[in-house]
């Protein structure tokens, strides 16, 4: 993004070490303090017409007293639910604008963000200074109790309700002691939630929440004078707070080793082995980053080759080391394949970490380690904004550092690092006594502040400042001599390209008794190529700082690269491997099968994954895409080698092809690199047949996926939808964003922000050639499941008919939509991504650019008349995950249709 020149990247090599040097650019920033305290960090950055703004308040949970758990978390919550001179939600100003905002609470740090169109910066400060200054006055005790609600929604959805959500609240409990501010989670605990007060929350606000424990920094396209006025009249004349004591460092010790037992609703017993470490940022901490990537880490690293790759006993095992303010953690999580143990599995891998101690990592992992943490580094650059977007990392390390540009230093750790000096501060922390927890299936799942003196009104929203246009990059086109199609896009900010290669062939091209083919497929092309094996793909990989990802779709397959510039060559010669030149290893696939025989076991764990399949089938039938992606037990066990060299030779072909080019590089460069590599690539014959349109389901229908003693219901609507060359997909996406398709929408702003029934629910389009889906999805506490479902339902026949969308509403959503497009194309990958999708849906070259008008160009009436002409209300499949036994009565009571429960794998049977 920043458009500075980047030193060679050269890695340490051989028996001996050598400091790489390092790439990254310095950047070039303005801080300064204004006189209430309040910390000010600007990056000019024109290569986007975007601003990123971050705030960062340094309060975490570690702040919290026992008793008043979840306080900073629940706080982060009540920031967005207005403040004296923006009554309203924090969210509706700002995606009217096509703006990007969210906020973060850890235990340590609260930052809230926006990402903007350029000429909005005003808007975004003063919505930030608001809230800053006069939240108070805006504070309710029914705000107050409804975002409770929602919080501890979320508690229920991302812990209760999650396969071994609640291990970590357990083990934190006892590696720190109680009154350590780390004993705790920063979601907090039900009780501490319920107990809070608004004397609670307005004495938080007034302790922490005050300029001069702040730090703003702005990134992207401004002019820093302009800017300076803009921070002085937002956030100048706000008062400062009292001072904040900060905490000490403070890393207990464990007098012996704990052992922990819990009992989980999940398929599979797990193993957690954590150590207390060294805080972030201290000396010993980028070592034991190291060797937490070195010893469990990815593919390369030593417990994945020994557990999972070469004696096939766990189905994961990795280490990471996680460093805070105040102390760190070393963990180990260790899953045995079934027919295995806990005891063997951590027996196996404690042997490989005792080896790791006793003879150290060797200069070849080390060396890829720091490899792959430059490229993590440079690719983290490329956002302005967001969470861990350059305006996030500078405020991040003005927190923890006092200091603002430490990119190079923070990277400088890792390339200073010897094989010994890793080694040693290993030993240091990881002989010391632990904790293990042992996870095992319950037995029945086994198999007021005051008017600031100001002469500003702060009571008038900024209108935009002076519009920057964006243009989406026109990309040129050339074919290769087998008839590969390439785009290409140049882009020179950072030294790094990506490439996304479209393959149209998914899951539907999958035989009807073969379902998963396609993805096991795709999953194997890594699995070795052109006479190397998968460990050499994956060490090769992580030297080179390249990441190769592949992904399955209904009617695709695709395959990604991201690869530095100087390593660009060898990194496509693999790339160019693995996609034309597969070996298929025999057993590669019995140990693919394996994996993904259990993985779908363990995704009957995960109440989203079991209503979206079941969803499937009930809405598509015997259409293709009723069959999951992934696959059934009983399509993977059957796909024998044939089958996947018949799939490859048949799908994987140039001709059916199209690649993706999007980076630091030029066609002059670039057309030589793939002809040489991607030329040998067959051609083949032929193509896939047409898709069968699937037929809409008769009428409504609900089926409960039971699973006795959930803490949510997740709830899935759905219906057929469109195709994506539709001609009135424009006015779908207004649509479907007023409806329920961003926070602020129809949907969220009942079922959330009124009711407090649930943490989120959204609704999309998932596209495709033929009419795909138009889905509904939300997780609710189990006691409201049918007050929810009542709530959509009648959202739906409202949009749909007595109640069509507003001219105000149909306005914002195009706001949203045209003014945030920018953010779509950010990245070279964001880029390579849109334009795959116009390659797989046949769109013409102009649709990109296109869009924008189309959507500005819509009169309410249209939208409001597109959307009632698409959704069917009374065609629906509805799919509950839940406790069948507490929500079927209240959900046959709504009279909407029939109701079925059924088993996990989708088998009828009354509830016990």
């Amino acid at each position: 993004m920043l458009g500075l020149a980047i030193p060679v990247l050269l890695a340490a090599t051989g028996a001996g070490v050598t400091t790489p040097p390092n790439p990254l650019p310095a950047i070039a920033h303005e801080k300064y303090t204004l006189s209430n305290g309040l910390t000010v960090i600007l990056v000019e950055d024109h290569s986007v017409p975007l601003v990123a703004v971050n705030v960062n308040y340094m309060v975490g949970s570690k702040n919290e007293k026992p008793g008043r758990t979840g306080f900073a978390h629940l706080f982060e919550h009540m920031m967005f639910q207005g403040s004296k001179h923006w009554n309203d939600d924090y969210f509706k100003p700002l995606q009217e604008i096509g703006g990007n905002v969210n906020g973060g609470t850890n235990t340590d740090r609260t930052r809230y963000w926006e990402l903007v169109p350029a000429a909005y910066l005003e808007r975004a400060l003063w919505l930030e200074a608001d809230r800053m200054g006069f939240l108070l006055d805006a504070m309710t005790p029914e705000r107050l109790a409804n975002q409770i609600s929602v919080v501890q929604n979320e508690r229920r959805q991302n812990y209760e309700n999650r396969p071994y959500g609640t291990v970590r609240e357990k083990m934190m409990a006892l590696l720190f002691p109680p009154n350590h501010p780390y004993s705790w989670l920063t979601i907090g605990s039900m009780a501490d939630l319920q107990a809070a007060t608004l004397d609670d929350v307005k004495e938080f606000f007034r302790t922490y929440y005050t300029p001069n424990n702040a730090s703003i920094c702005i990134v992207g396209d401004f002019a820093p004078a302009h800017a300076k006025q803009l921070v002085e009249k937002c956030f100048g004349a706000i008062p400062p707070g009292p001072p904040v004591s900060k905490l000490s460092r403070w890393v207990p010790r464990l007098a012996s080793d704990i052992t922990l037992s819990i009992q989980d609703r999940v398929q599979l017993p797990r193993t957690y082995v954590a150590w207390l470490t060294t805080p972030v940022y201290s000396a010993d901490d980028a070592a034991l980053d190291v060797f937490a990537h070195v010893l469990g880490g990815g593919k390369t690293s030593r417990l994945y080759k020994r557990l999972v790759y070469e004696k096939q006993i766990a189905q994961e095992a990795s280490a990471a080391h996680m460093a805070q303010e105040l102390a760190g953690t070393f963990q180990l999580l260790l899953t045995p394949r079934p027919g295995h143990t806990l005891e063997e599995l951590e027996r196996e891998a404690f042997a490989v970490l005792g080896e790791a101690l006793t003879t150290g990592i060797s200069a070849d992992e080390l060396a890829r380690a720091q490899t792959a943490t430059t490229a993590a580094f440079l690719r983290s650059m490329q956002n302005i904004g967001g969470f861990d977007g350059i305006s996030d990392k500078l405020n991040e390390y003005f927190h923890y550092l006092g200091d603002v540009d430490r990119y190079r230093w923070d990277l400088q750790r890792y390339l200073d690092l010897t094989p010994a000096r890793v080694t040693e501060v290993a030993r240091n922390y990881l002989r010391l006594p632990h904790l293990t927890a042992h996870v095992t299936p319950v037995g029945s799942l086994a198999p007021s502040t005051s008017e600031l003196a100001t002469a500003w009104d702060r009571a008038a929203m900024p209108g935009p400042g002076e519009a920057r246009p964006f243009r989406v990059p026109p990309p040129s086109r050339f074919a290769l001599a087998n008839g590969l199609e390439v785009l290409l896009v140049e882009h020179h900010e950072l030294p790094l390209v990506a490439m996304r290669l479209v393959v149209r062939a998914g899951s539907a091209a999958d035989p009807a008794d073969r379902p998963g083919l396609a993805s096991l497929t795709a999953t194997l092309l890594q699995e070795g190529a052109a006479g190397k094996s998968a460990t050499e793909i994956s060490e090769a990989l992580e030297a080179l700082g390249a990441e190769v990802a592949v992904a399955t779709d209904r009617e695709a397959t695709f395959v990604s690269l991201s690869s530095l510039k100087l390593r660009l060559a060898e990194s496509v010669q693999l790339f160019g491997d693995l996609v034309a030149r597969p070996d298929f290893p025999e057993a590669e696939l019995a140990r693919q099968r394996t994996r993904r025989l259990v993985q779908l076991r363990q995704l009957q764990d995960q109440p989203q994954y079991l209503g979206q399949v079941a969803l499937q089938r009930t809405l598509f039938a015997d259409h293709p895409f009723a069959r999951p992606i992934l696959g059934t037990p009983e399509g993977i066990a059957a796909i024998t080698l044939e089958d996947v060299k018949t799939f490859w030779r048949s799908h994987f072909v140039p001709t059916r092809a199209t690649l993706v080019v999007v980076g630091d590089v030029t066609a002059a460069e670039c057309q030589p690199l793939l002809e040489k590599t991607f030329g040998s690539w067959h051609r083949g014959e032929g193509s896939l047949p047409p898709l069968p349109a699937p037929q809409p389901v008769a009428g409504r229908t609900i089926t409960i996926v039971d699973r006795p003693g959930a803490a949510q219901s997740f709830i899935a609507v759905g219906q057929l939808g469109v195709p994506r060359h539709t001609e009135g997909y424009a006015a779908l996406e207004v649509a479907n964003a007023a409806f329920g398709g961003q926070f602020v929408s129809r949907l969220n702003l009942n079922l959330r922000e009124d009711k407090g029934y649930t943490y989120g629910i959204r609704s999309r389009f998932e596209y495709a050639t033929v009419p795909g889906a138009f889905v509904i999805t939300t997780s609710v506490q189990t006691a409201v499941t049918a007050d929810a479902l009542r709530e959509i339902l009648k959202e739906l026949e409202e949009v749909a008919g007595r109640r069509p969308l507003s001219p105000a509403e149909v306005a914002y959503a195009q706001g949203s939509l045209v003014n945030g497009y920018a953010r779509r194309f950010e990245t070279p990958a964001q880029l390579a991504a849109e334009l795959a999708e116009t390659v797989l849906y046949g769109l013409p070259p102009t649709a990109l650019e296109s869009f924008p008008k189309e959507v500005s160009a819509l009169s309410a009436a249209e939208v409001a008349q597109r959307i009632a002409a698409t959704l069917t209300p009374q065609r629906l499949s509805i799919v509950v995950v839940g406790d069948a036994k507490v929500v079927r009565d209240g959900l046959a009571a709504l009279s909407v249709g029939p109701v079925t429960v059924v088993d996990p794998q989708g088998k009828p049977y009354p509830p016990s």
